[in-house]
């Protein structure tokens, strides 16, 4: 399996965690000038923004410790653009940022060891946008 296949994989099974909890999956893969957003998801009033990282179980990094500042940037100005582009129901709710670890191995198909998934993960407080 590729890099890109890989990665198709992991945000399928969060999509189908996230469903199994009462979550609506409004959009994937939702690409702006700033970068992509992996999944735009509805539940109880909140519009979540989930980054999927996925890792190796050898790797050294976990996938959270990768959402760094720019990262974090990236995301918030592409929720931006989503929002500014989107129904007006979606602005008026809540956003919400989130994070999906997905830890896998991959022998002669990929498994996925665990999803850890992180309601909340980051704000705005921090990062400055330039709007």
């Amino acid at each position: 399996m590729n890099k890109r296949e890989i990665g198709q994989a992991c945000e399928n099974s969060v999509c189908n965690s996230l469903k199994k909890r009462g979550y609506t999956i409004i959009s994937r893969n939702y690409f702006t000038p700033y970068g992509e957003i992996d999944i735009i998801a509805l539940k109880n009033g909140l519009i979540c923004f989930v980054e999927v990282k996925a890792r190796h179980e050898n790797s050294l990094t976990s996938g959270i410790e990768a959402v760094n500042s720019q990262k974090k940037q990236r995301i918030i100005q592409s929720t931006e653009a989503f929002l500014a582009n989107c129904d007006e129901k979606y602005r008026q709710m809540q956003p919400r940022y989130d994070i999906a670890d997905v830890v896998f191995t991959v022998s002669k198909s990929l498994r996925i060891k665990r999803i850890s998934y992180y309601a909340n993960a980051f704000d705005t407080s921090d990062i400055y946008t330039g709007f």
